[in-house]
């Protein structure tokens, strides 16, 4: 009985009762709106990193995006560092003559984590903004982050507003939903002054603080927690906007395959950077990293041990028959999901609920490759995931 209400209390909080509390804080503690660039103060230098690995078909609308942005040419620099590509990147990349734009061109493909620590050790200035070659800047993205960081000296990271391209499939319709949800926790876990996540494609961090990463290490993951852990602060800005496409949108199998990677990845990697000294020095960041991510990668295991052990307890009382009838629904509604997929049909609910499956399924397995050491450092650029 108390394995079954621990677990169907996780269940409830990962996706409603973490949000309600946040809900809630907000209006009780809420941080004072940070300063804003009056222009008394000088914008940093910054430098732009991507890391690319065969993106012949979009590094070349990724480079002329960068440099139409509104920021001085004099304090910027764009440096588009290949791993290892074996296609036309670097050729195209080759075609811009522009004094702010740089290539560098690894021969070996080795991972983004390595790329990254190799590019960060040639940038030159004071800001390092890390991005995809597959996404795209609004006009003043750098100019909002060079000001953010320029008004308030105790803030060491700053995370972008990712909104996605739209998308007709019911797995990128999926994502959509599951983005909107992301944003919202962000969204608040900022005005709480507690963020501790970012997005691959949209977000910059002090030259200063950084640290060099593991070889299966990602920087949205990795890097904010350690700016945090050095007691600086992770910023949200909402009008600092990037555009990209659904990660995972293409099918079911690549979702299954980008969860895996992305769990098996990051689920280590957080706890690596996030060891048990920081938990009580930062116990509110803690808890919402516990709470938006590391229970969110557990929760199918949740809501196994509650299906499971609430049907040994059928015999106990009418909530228990209930709540395994709703769970038994569930089931079988993703059931039909799967069939209407087999079918090239859709089906609203039960689609929807299968694709969620299919995303839990991967983290399943992600959390497994973690624990057993065999997150991947190297995959392929079409399985980029934002978390």
């Amino acid at each position: 009985m108390i394995i079954f209400w621990a677990s169907f209390f996780l269940l409830f909080y990962v996706y409603a009762g973490y949000f309600l509390v946040l809900y809630a804080l907000t209006w009780v503690l809420e941080k004072k709106p940070e300063g804003i660039n009056d222009g008394r103060v000088a914008l940093p230098s910054i430098s732009v990193i991507i890391a690319a690995y065969n993106e012949e078909l979009d590094i070349s609308c990724r480079i002329e995006n960068l440099l139409a942005l509104n920021y001085p040419k004099d304090k910027l620099e764009i440096l588009i560092a290949s791993d290892g590509s074996n296609d036309q990147t670097v050729s195209k990349a080759c075609q811009f003559s522009d004094q702010r734009l740089r290539i560098l061109e690894y021969p070996i493909q080795r991972g983004r984590a390595a790329v990254h620590n190799d590019s960060v050790a040639e940038a030159k200035n004071e800001i390092l903004v890390f991005s995809d070659a597959g996404s795209e800047f609004s006009g003043e993205f750098l100019m909002l982050v060079g000001e953010h960081f320029s008004a308030n000296s105790n803030v060491g990271f700053v995370v972008g507003n990712l909104v996605f391209r739209k998308s007709k499939s019911v797995v990128g319709l999926s994502s959509m939903i599951y983005w909107k949800f992301e944003t919202a926790l962000r969204r608040m876990e900022n005005r709480l002054g507690i963020l501790s996540t970012a997005s691959g494609s949209c977000m910059a961090v002090r030259k200063q603080l950084w640290q060099n990463l593991g070889k299966t290490d990602d920087v949205d993951f990795v890097t904010p927690l350690q700016v945090v852990s050095m007691g600086y602060r992770v910023a949200y800005l909402e009008k600092a906007i990037a555009y990209d496409d659904v990660p995972d949108g293409s099918s079911f199998q690549n979702q299954f395959r980008v969860r895996v990677r992305m769990t098996s990845k990051n689920l280590m990697g957080t706890l690596g950077a996030w060891r048990l000294a920081e938990w009580f020095k930062h116990p509110m960041v803690t808890w919402g990293l516990f709470s938006h991510k590391i229970f969110r990668w557990l929760f199918p295991y949740f809501f196994l041990i509650s299906y499971f052990s609430c049907f040994f307890l059928l015999s106990e009382g009418l909530i228990y028959k209930c709540v395994f009838a709703v769970e038994t629904g569930v089931i079988l509604l993703v059931c039909i999901g799967c069939i209407a997929e087999l079918k090239n049909q859709r089906i609203p609910v039960a689609s929807h609920l299968f694709s969620f499956s299919v995303a839990n399924a991967g983290m399943a397995i992600g959390v497994v490759k973690s624990l057993m050491g065999r997150a991947p450092a190297i995959y392929d650029n079409k399985e980029n995931a934002r978390d």
